[in-house]
């Protein structure tokens, strides 16, 4: 049974002084290091040569959605606009092509969010002409460490889990102009990809002298990593222990700790 719940998603404009809309439910979603006490990559055991990986968090219900070619170019406006304030079809060739390269690093099927569905595992990447007589590739319901979640419930029952109804872009649908919903003008619909890492390996304890780095994905240059966090409809949830409540009207969180 689909736990998708039909919700109107009205974009609305961060208040003043970067906060987030007043009279409505919003929480953070916590890091690795702040839930666990670990990084991502020790918590998966993952070799001492990966110092970090994405620092995925999936919704209870997660679905693969397809990345259309409106939705494909959606994320290539949303990369534009965080790494030249422009939207894609204004930008020259050679800004182009480093938001093509980016696009095409981040949808890479073993990144994060298209998940073994990306280009490289023989779906249509409409930008780079990639496998486009394929089905297009495809994004899971994702989101990263350290962003923001508008939350439409209190702490509900799931499949046996404490979990909050969360708000999403639903992938049904066109996808909304990326001028009036980004990372910047609504982050709880469009987040930050964020790298979980680790630092200072001592191989007499074997252990890391730092487990709390939260990192950007680096494909911008420095410069956010915007995602759409978009699922089969307006609605999914999260594990309540994932999140902490913010207050009303609070400032959006720091994603990021270096």
């Amino acid at each position: 049974m689909s736990l998708h719940v039909s919700v109107r998603i009205t974009p609305v404009q961060p208040a003043p002084e970067n906060r987030l809309p007043a009279g409505r439910k919003f929480g953070y979603l916590l890091h690795d290091y702040e839930l666990y006490g670990l990084s991502r990559p020790s918590r998966n055991r993952a070799p001492r040569s990966a110092q970090g990986l994405p620092e995925t968090v999936k919704a209870l219900d997660p679905v693969f959605m397809p990345l259309t070619r409106a939705w494909q170019k959606y994320w290539v406006d949303l990369f534009s606009l965080s790494r030249f304030d422009r939207l894609y079809d204004g930008l020259d060739s050679a800004e182009k092509s480093m938001i093509n390269r980016a696009f095409k690093s981040v949808t890479k099927g073993n990144r994060a969010f298209t998940n073994r569905r990306g280009w490289d595992n023989g779906f249509a990447d409409y930008i780079n002409g990639v496998n486009v007589d394929a089905p297009p590739m495809e994004q899971e319901t994702i989101n990263c460490g350290g962003n923001v979640v508008e939350l439409l419930s209190d702490i509900v029952r799931i499949g046996g889990k404490d979990a909050y109804q969360v708000a999403t872009l639903d992938g049904n649908q066109p996808p909304p102009d990326p001028r009036e919903v980004n990372h910047e003008t609504t982050p709880w619909l469009v987040f930050k990809a964020v790298i979980s890492r680790r630092e200072g390996f001592d191989p007499r304890t074997g252990k890391w002298a730092r487990e709390d780095l939260a990192i950007p994905f680096d494909q911008l240059q420095g410069h956010d990593v915007p995602i759409p966090f978009m699922g089969g409809g307006t609605s999914n949830y999260i594990e309540a222990e994932r999140v902490r409540v913010l207050p009303d009207a609070s400032p959006v969180p720091e994603t990021y700790r270096r």
